[in-house]
Formats: C-alpha cells, structure tokens, sequence
C-alpha cells in the first residue's frame, strides 16, 4: 500500500524528474546520434543502471535544489521518515542477497533480519525476500540502491544539483558510477 508521502517519493523516483526524465533524454541522445544504443538498452545489474537507480532515490531532493532537508521543511516531517524507511529498504535490497546467497541463511533468519534490523514491514518483506531469492536480481541489482544513493548524494553535496542533472541526464555522454564522478571531477 502507498502512502501520500510514499507517492511523493515514488513518482519523483519513477517519473520526474526520475526513471521517465532519464530514459526519454537518452532516448532523444540515441535518435540524434550524441548517446550509443547501451543508453537506451538499460542493462540490469550494471554500474550506469546504479547510476540511474541514484538518481532516481534522490530524484525527490532534486526537485528540491538537491536537499533532503527542503523537501522535509516544504512537504512536511513525514518525509524524513520515509527517508530512513528508503535507506533500510536499499539495505534489505543488498543485505538480504548476501544473507542468502553468500552466508546460506534460511528464509526465517532473513525474514527477521528485515523485521527486525531494516524495520520493515510484512509487505515489504515478502518483497525483500523475492530480491534475496533471486539468484542474479539479488546479488547483482539489490546494490545499486544503497550504492547509487550514496554515491549521487554525495555528488549533489560536493558540487551542486545543477551539475549532476547535466551529468546523469546524459548531457557529457552515457555514465556509470566511476564515469559519472569522473565527470564531475573535471
């Protein structure tokens, strides 16, 4: 079930200035010949789909001038706590994998994990274990959550909000995290 303050968040993410935003700008780079078919391709479980994952997580900020804080001080505190609920999401996304894949728990320790340490609910557990089961999505795609989060925010705190929208909707070329930040560095 979404919430008011979830819808926020997921339209942001999913649409503008989000995934929409992002796929039609490299869609158009493709059709003008400045971005090469892997643009509009989207392949799972790469660096330049974290990317993209980044900036959809902080898509919502974006609309901000970059900051969590506004979007807090102008959409109301409840924000802030779906902030921290995303964050505990993305760390279910990539633990849950690892948990399974890497340290053989059973489904019920898993489950707890994500009750318990990630504070999620039952929907959202069901939703966390189908990523942890998964033999690819789990291990492959459940970190570029966490890590394009991290890595697209500390961008928009180091240079600006301007700057990474310029970088990540494609205007220096097709990214990936290390192009992205090498970009910016420049």
């Amino acid at each position: 079930p979404i919430t008011h303050v979830g819808l926020w968040h997921l339209v942001a993410h999913e649409m503008k200035p989000g995934h929409y935003i992002d796929s039609a700008i490299a869609d158009l780079g493709w059709r003008a010949g400045k971005l090469g078919f892997e643009a509009v391709a989207s392949t799972m479980c790469t660096s330049s789909i974290a990317l993209r994952e980044g900036l959809a997580q902080n898509a919502l900020a974006m609309l901000h001038g970059g900051s969590e804080e506004a979007v807090i001080d102008n959409l109301g505190a409840e924000h802030k706590i779906h902030y921290i609920m995303e964050r505990l999401q993305d760390a279910a996304k990539q633990n849950g994998a690892i948990l399974q894949h890497w340290h053989g728990r059973d489904i019920e320790e898993i489950e707890e994990h994500f009750r318990v340490f990630c504070v999620l609910s039952d929907a959202y557990v069901k939703k966390m274990l189908r990523w942890a089961n998964h033999p690819i999505i789990g291990p492959m795609y459940g970190p570029a959550y966490a890590t394009g989060y991290k890595v697209v925010r500390e961008a928009i705190d180091k240079h600006s909000p301007q700057k990474v929208a310029e970088a990540a909707f494609h205007q220096h070329g097709y990214l990936d995290l290390e192009t992205f930040q090498m970009v910016l560095g420049q």
